[in-house]
């Protein structure tokens, strides 16, 4: 395929000029941006979501995304979204980690009421070499790069005791000319100069460097000692490299590169010595403003979850500003002051990551927002996808999104209020075969993928269903609503028990409504006892069962733990009695307050409470309640108590 680009001119008005435009740097005024002290306190509420891949590009279900003390996983997609989220407006941070990789902290810029938006790709964890501590050593990458330990230079990191034995080295270099550079860097390459300056960075090379013992307990350089790092730089960076280069490490704490030391060019390589192990990187430093724009195709729609690059026109270094617009095609960062600027857009598709928009502009000192920008219709490649979503009842879905995949590359798509979604995307080849599925937001729903063929051109699919599964984002999936069931699955009727009496002394599968009401059954669905739960005939639908202790744990340590899984386990509603704590429903589980039946038969506790049991050789249950966002263990489960019901998938 052919490059495809259009330039454009972009004349960037500000509300406060310091510059004039000219094609001239010589005719322009200088001025430097204020970037001292930069305000790290300051917090936003926003969302943040993304897909998270392997080192081959395929989609990582399973990893963990931390916000803070919100945490989840990544589903089949290696998709997340974490909403109402309150982070540092200037160095936003969120984390994602997954056994046998490297965790990876991203930063961003957040602003209030707005979304974030990342595609993340982890780095396997692995060894490089082992070093024995006493006499100290070399372990190389098979590009040159070199980490050279001290002799007696080691110490637990966790008990600061001297180490003594084998070290196995992990490590990845990280090339900043890659393609895949803004999946899998660490922060958003800004950082904090010795005098406290935050700054945007020009990055020359970056390294990954993580030590353990022989039990696996992770180790540190020792006090008082230095290891030296002898680190490659891209051969297309080699000719313009500067002679001394400052080194900056990751800070995890801040989100942000912090400057240490320096290291000097030695060939086609750095090296500088380095009193610790993190991320470590050789920037150029430059002040910086704040930029935002929004991104839109020729029929006016977002362009979502596509790439933006920002670079100085006479840049050399790596990993410029790469950022993704969010579902509505924004995009805020930072970008170097006083330059002229180079914004190349890529098309959001790895078989074509040549960019499909490029123009130019001049920073000056003062926060730049460029507006709404129309990508071209590029017709060779562009595919127009519309058609409808509907909920359960046949209804145009008000609230929802579409998420599909070209040759395993997600995209994620917001639409209208009337059901509809519309919107451009470009694609690789004349045609993909691809799946496709939509989530109604409001209902908490998902429908089952389809497959379909899309072409270049016009695309109308068939209408989407968003009825029947929760949305989850651990990795399970769950039915949003009560179990209504009044048979078991191979069709045999369960009684019905109304007689206070007769439901204390069953030893038989049994249900009946809260109150023995029917017009509760909708809303609320059915109490059963133990022995329908556990009944053999099984008392879930074909595909689905009732979740054992296991899974229930799980999916709340998923959701941040017991002390506050119950708040985004709750519906926010009002059929739960005030004050309801800590109720954001953030799972999508949407849990009502169905009260229960207690052991003598009686009824209680609606409104107030929603207990669910689960699957078990003895009886067992959880609680949420209108007082508390943690989760309980109800002290009255017994074979005889009435409770909700749950189904998760097989």
């Amino acid at each position: 395929m052919n490059k495809l680009i259009t330039r454009n001119l972009l004349l960037v008005a500000l509300t406060i000029s310091v510059f004039i435009f000219s094609c001239r740097k010589n005719d322009i005024q200088i001025i430097i941006p204020n970037n001292s002290n930069p305000d790290l306190v300051t917090k936003v509420t926003t969302a943040i979501s993304g897909f998270v891949t392997n080192e081959n590009d395929e989609a990582m279900s399973g990893a963990i995304v931390r916000v803070g003390s919100a945490f989840l996983n990544t589903d089949q997609f290696g998709y997340f979204e974490i909403k109402n989220v309150e982070v540092n407006e200037t160095a936003a941070t969120f984390n994602v980690s997954k056994n046998g990789y490297f965790k990876l902290t991203k930063t961003f810029m957040a602003k209030e009421g707005k979304s974030a938006f990342f595609r993340i790709k982890l780095t396997r964890k692995e060894s490089i070499g082992t070093i024995d501590a006493a006499s100290g050593g070399d372990v190389s990458l098979s590009n040159g790069t070199t980490i050279s330990l001290p002799a007696d230079g080691v110490k637990n990191a966790s008990t600061g005791v001297s180490y003594t034995g084998s070290i196995t080295v992990s490590a990845h270099y990280i090339d900043p000319t890659a393609a895949d550079i803004a999946g899998i860097m660490p922060g958003d390459l800004r950082g904090l100069r010795t005098n406290g300056d935050l700054n945007v960075l020009d990055s020359y090379g970056m390294l990954e460097v993580e030590l353990t013992g022989a039990s696996g307990e992770l180790l540190q350089i020792a006090d008082g000692k230095k290891a030296t790092l002898t680190m490659a730089i891209p051969s297309s960076l080699t000719a313009t490299a500067p002679a001394t280069i400052p080194l900056w490490y990751f800070d995890e704490a801040t989100g942000l590169w912090k400057e240490e030391g320096s290291a000097n060019k030695v060939g086609n390589q750095y090296v500088g010595e380095v009193a610790h192990f993190s991320t470590w990187n050789c920037d150029n430093p430059h002040p910086h403003v704040p930029y935002h724009c929004r991104l839109v195709y020729s029929n006016g729609s977002p362009a979502a979850n596509v790439e933006v690059v920002l670079s100085e026109m006479n840049y050399y270094g790596g990993g410029t500003n790469h950022g993704f617009t969010d579902a509505n095609g924004e995009i805020f960062g930072g970008v170097q002051a006083n330059a002229q600027v180079r914004m190349e857009v890529r098309s959001g598709n790895p078989c074509n990551i040549n960019a499909v928009y490029e123009s130019e502009f001049f920073t000056g000192s003062q926060e730049i927002d460029l507006g709404n920008i129309q990508l071209p219709n590029l017709a060779n490649i562009t595919a127009h996808i519309h058609g409808l979503v509907k909920d359960c009842n046949g209804n145009n879905v008000t609230n929802g999104r579409i998420l599909f995949s070209k040759n395993g590359f997600y995209e994620c798509h917001l639409f209208q209020s009337n059901g509809a979604y519309d919107f451009l995307s470009y694609l690789c080849s004349g045609n993909i075969n691809t799946f496709i599925f939509a989530q109604d937001l409001n209902n908490n729903s998902q429908g089952d993928t389809i497959n379909i063929n899309l072409t270049i051109g016009e695309n109308q699919i068939p209408d989407l269903t968003a009825c029947g599964n929760v949305l989850s984002l651990c990795n399970q999936v769950w039915i949003t609503k009560n179990l209504n069931a009044d048979r078991f699955r191979n069709g045999d009727l369960i009684p019905q028990i109304t007689n206070d009496s007769i439901w204390v002394n069953a030893t038989y599968p049994a249900w009946c409504w809260y109150n023995n009401d029917s017009t509760l059954e909708n809303v609320y669905g059915k109490l059963y006892n133990w022995y329908a739960v556990n009944d053999s005939r099984g008392l879930a639908p074909q595909g689905w069962h009732i979740p054992n202790t296991s899974e229930w744990i799980n999916y709340f340590a998923c959701q941040g733990g017991d002390n506050i899984a119950g708040g985004r386990l709750k519906a926010i509603s009002n059929l739960w009695a005030s004050p309801n704590t800590g109720a954001t429903n953030e799972s999508g589980f949407t849990g009502l307050p169905g009260g229960l039946r207690e052991t003598d038969g009686a009824f209680g506790y609606l409104g107030n409470s929603g207990v669910f049991w689960s699957y078990g050789l003895n009886p067992d249950a959880r609680r949420l309640s209108y007082y508390s966002g943690d989760i309980y263990y109800p002290w009255f489960c017994q074979k005889n108590s009435g409770f909700s019901v749950r189904c998760i998938k097989d």
